[in-house]
């Protein structure tokens, strides 16, 4: 590129306000942050592995995903460590008109305001990414305007894999009014606001017919075009790799903006946060009975959580010490949602403290508020 294409593309992206703050609305799109797991697990309309990202399907077909570790290679070529693997564990060959495999990004509305839809100044977006799979084809990225209220507008749009295992960056243009239309521009185009779900981006691998509009166009129950573009979902052990997922105002992909391992699992944290016993005898919380049979001690969070979260804990008898035969989220103590009482249950000592503490390793207290 001569010097002057170079300053002509930084002034395109200047004018398209991509410089300054955080240009990247995705979390987690260098796929660093693994809090649930990071061996291959069953993602069928579960955050299963990687965070922010999760498995979205109905059909008779299964997929896994799990944190892959890249080569240096791979980071040679993408710039990043890890990514997102999915392999087909159960095979889907014959998609039914209501089957669809997909992986699934969500948004809250309050972070996507500046998106401005439903107006007539509704902004372009620009979508980046690398993606390498074994199986070339047609594959589908849908934007989902979630109707929180108003409609529920989707723009499928088409992507090629075009070579077997080679890693492939990917640029898509998402316009307020791709196809003509004025869906997003109308009133009904508004996002909600608030910490409810406002937008969804799909990694779509195969949709049935009940789903498909026409590519590049605003509709309504338009997911994608076809059901058989790829065949991935055919064959068990199709893989797909997904990594430097990027998601920025304006019409021009800028570098990838690489966060810290911190700053990720802090935004992460905001939706999912896992308290783990690397030991035996580790405390997660101190508390004070005030009965012989009943207790409260406070968990605090990493970082303020999205909503009232729910609370998973070991279902192994004998994993929390003092007998405690249920330990249960029973309110918040802040409005910012970073402090939870914990109730307890057990032979206590009246008013007398204690500890929920772990009777081994690897015992863990996760919170949950995705959306």
């Amino acid at each position: 590129m001569s010097k002057a294409a170079e300053l002509a593309k930084m002034g395109e992206v200047l004018n398209n306000s991509q410089i300054g703050g955080r240009r990247n609305l995705i979390i987690n799109g260098g796929m660093q942050v693994s809090q649930r797991a990071t061996s291959a697990t069953t993602m069928t309309n579960a955050y299963a592995t990687v965070d922010r990202f999760k498995g979205f399907s109905n059909g008779g077909g299964a997929f896994t995903g799990e944190q892959y570790s890249m080569t240096a290679s791979d980071i040679a070529t993408t710039g990043q460590r890890k990514a997102l693997k999915v392999l087909v564990s159960t095979a889907d060959s014959s998609i039914a008109a209501a089957d669809y495999y997909a992986i699934q990004h969500k948004f809250e509305g309050d972070d996507l305001q500046h998106l401005k839809y439903g107006t007539s100044d509704a902004e372009t977006m620009t979508l980046s990414f690398f993606v390498k799979s074994d199986t070339t084809g047609t594959y589908f990225l849908t934007v989902d305007k979630i109707a929180n209220g108003q409609t529920q507008y989707l723009l499928p749009q088409e992507f090629t894999i075009s070579s077997a295992d080679t890693w492939e960056k990917k640029t898509l243009t998402i316009s307020p009014t791709a196809g003509s239309t004025s869906l997003i521009t109308g009133s009904a185009g508004v996002i909600g606001g608030g910490t409810g779900h406002g937008m969804s981006f799909y990694f779509g691998f195969a949709w049935g017919t009940d789903y498909h509009g026409t590519n590049n166009t605003w509709g309504t129950g338009t997911y994608a075009t076809n059901a058989t573009a790829n065949g991935f979902m055919s064959t068990v052990g199709n893989e797909f790799f997904l990594t430097g997922v990027q998601l920025e105002v304006g019409e021009v992909a800028t570098p990838f903006e690489h966060r810290s391992f911190g700053e990720e699992l802090a935004l992460c944290n905001r939706y999912f946060c896992k308290f783990i016993s690397q030991a035996q005898y580790v405390n997660f919380t101190i508390g004070r009975a005030y009965s012989t049979t009943n207790g409260t001690s406070v968990l605090s969070t990493p970082q303020p959580m999205r909503a009232l979260p729910t609370m998973t804990t070991p279902t192994v008898s004998g994993n929390f010490t003092y007998s405690h035969s249920a330990l249960t989220l029973s309110s918040h103590e802040d409005a910012l949602f970073q402090k939870f009482t914990l109730a307890s249950t057990g032979g206590f000592a009246a008013n007398g403290a204690y500890a929920v503490e772990a009777d081994a390793g690897d015992v863990f207290i996760s919170l949950d508020a995705e959306l």
